[in-house]
């Protein structure tokens, strides 16, 4: 099976991504580690190719102290790329939707 890859996307797409960043949590705290600075690089190479950039991602598991939304995720990422990134709770429902289509 072959992959694609982003050498295979024409320019000026919306591209959906599954990113790990699922990080270490000190009293509800994010800490900020290196796979925001890797996932960054791969986000800046879709957005320098006018890409609108949808990113699916989550932390840790219910029940446990690390589960917790990706608002800190959201600003810590925003910061590697000095770009605006806006956190949607949501995964399939009107308001996520709504959010991809206004994508720019």
């Amino acid at each position: 099976m072959s992959y694609r890859t982003l050498d295979d996307l024409s320019d000026g797409q919306t591209v959906l991504a599954r990113v790990d960043l699922n990080s270490p949590v000190s009293v509800g705290v994010v800490e900020d580690n290196r796979r925001f600075s890797r996932h960054a690089k791969t986000v800046r190479e879709l957005l320098d190719r006018d890409h609108a950039v949808a990113l699916l991602a989550h932390q840790g598991r219910p029940g446990r102290d690390t589960f917790l939304p990706l608002n800190q995720h959201a600003e810590i990422l925003a910061e590697h790329l000095d770009h605006h990134v806006e956190y949607v709770p949501g995964t399939y429902d009107r308001t996520a939707l709504d959010a991809i289509q206004d994508l720019e």
